[in-house]
């Protein structure tokens, strides 16, 4: 799924998308600057994820139980607040790798909740 690059969304509510289980991946615009607690969780077929530069909030829980989740592409320098230790919680029965800005990884790897992550962390140019 794409959502609307055309910078008329800047936020996704929570529970949006939650067991939405035809989600194979989806890409955030960088006009999204929030997303609500639970938006893509319990999709049981979602297998990539690319969010744009413009995040800032992540929110709490979003991604988890993605079981087949296996590629993160999150474009921000910043690393966004991740809200809770459970926003890809589960999504490790297969392999997964969070892809981050190179100039950015050593920031997502010590961030809070991220660090939970930061074995999967990997720097990319976007």
């Amino acid at each position: 799924s794409v959502i609307p690059n055309d910078g008329s969304v800047v936020s996704i509510e929570k529970n949006a998308f939650i067991t939405c289980s035809g989600l194979t991946s989806v890409v955030i615009p960088d006009s999204v600057t929030t997303i609500g607690s639970t938006a893509f969780s319990y999709c049981g077929k979602l297998k990539s994820v690319t969010i744009g530069r413009g995040i800032v909030d992540l929110g709490e829980s979003n991604f988890r139980d993605c079981p087949l989740l296996a590629e993160i592409n999150c474009m921000a320098t910043t690393p966004p607040d991740l809200g809770s230790k459970y926003s890809f919680e589960k999504m490790n029965d297969e392999p997964y790798t969070i892809y981050v800005p190179m100039e950015s990884v050593d920031a997502y790897k010590t961030a809070e909740y991220w660090s939970l992550h930061a074995d999967h962390i990997v720097g990319k140019e976007f």
